[in-house]
This record gives structure tokens, sequence and C-alpha cells, in this order.
């Protein structure tokens, strides 16, 4: 059995951005900023409407404070991870913690994206070496290869791996994200 949390919009709140920038793109530079922004403002992510645990099918993305573009899509990479976070605090008051968390998908390819997403969570996280595993192990079972385990092995062995650091400057900014998140749901 399996317990799944949902993030809507993650990687089309890029686009949402990008479409937003005047031109100026952001894919090219995200790595970069992801370095380099320590105080973004908060992004309230609610493109596709909000996943688990809100479930609303209609809310508003909007940003809690000020920020050039850089900062803004810094903002709109850590909503992803705070919303990423919100699900595994969920998942955690239903089972045992897991041990660790394995990012796959395109926005996967993003350092800065995982290794947030280490530091809150406190759980390594492993980037599989190809970041669309859902469509590896798809061809895997059309082309009939046997052991979709092996395959998550072989992405265990050669994907990269994000050890947790202390991040206050993170937590603080999620504890923050939190209460502006549930001012805008409730008022």
């Amino acid at each position: 059995y399996a317990i799944e949390g949902t993030v809507n919009g993650a990687g089309s709140a890029l686009d949402w951005l990008q479409s937003r920038s005047g031109g100026s793109d952001i894919v090219a530079g995200l790595q970069t900023w992801l370095d380099a922004r320590d105080e973004p403002p908060l992004f309230l992510n609610g493109l596709s409407g909000l996943g688990t645990p809100y479930m609303i099918p209609a809310f508003e993305p909007r940003f809690v404070g000020a920020g050039d573009l850089a900062a803004r899509a810094v903002a709109v990479v850590e909503s992803i991870v705070f919303l990423l976070q919100v699900n595994v605090e969920e998942m955690e008051r239903l089972r045992p913690p897991a041990a660790r968390i394995r990012a796959g998908g395109g926005l996967s390819r993003y350092d800065g994206l995982c290794r947030r997403l280490a530091d809150l969570s406190g759980k390594p996280v492993l980037r599989a070496a190809t970041p669309e595993t859902t469509g590896l192990g798809l061809s895997r079972l059309l082309a009939g290869a046997d052991g979709i385990e092996t395959a998550s092995a072989a992405a265990d062995r050669m994907g990269d791996w994000f050890e947790p650091e202390e991040g206050p400057r993170l937590a603080s900014r999620y504890r923050r994200w939190r209460e502006a998140m549930e001012e805008a749901l409730h008022g």
C-alpha cells in the first residue's frame, strides 16, 4: 500500500512566472539563483489548485513580500519544497517516518530544490539519475524487462544524494509560509 501526496502546478509555476517575466529566461538563471538567494519573498502556489492536504480546486497564487525576478523564481521553487514538506509531515502522522526521499521529475534536476528538501525535511534526498523515472519504469515494463526493483536499485546507485544540513533561515521561511497559507485559507 502507498500513501500519496500531490503538489499541483509544480512545474507550471515556473512557466507561470516565466510568462510574467517580460521575456527574461528563468530556466537559464535558476540554478545560480537558487545558490545565491538567502531571503526571497514567499510564494503561495495555488496554480492548478492546492493539492494535499488542502484539496482546494481554486486558489489564487500570490507573492508575500517583494523581490526581483531572481528572488521570485527562488520563492516559486521554495513553495514547491514547502508543499512537499507539508505532505511529508501529513504522511508521518499516518505512518512511521521515511528514512529518505526520492526525487524525480523535471524539477528534480535543480540542486537547490533537492538541497532545500533535504534540509527542511531532515532526510537524505536521492535524485534519480534519470529525472523521468516514471517514463523509465514504463518503458522497462513495455519492453518486457524484468526487475522494476532492479531499475530502482540502479537509480539509487547512480543518482545524486543530498544530505540534510541545518537551515534555520529556510525553516523560518517555512514557518512564515505556513502562517501566510493559513491566513490566506482562513482569513
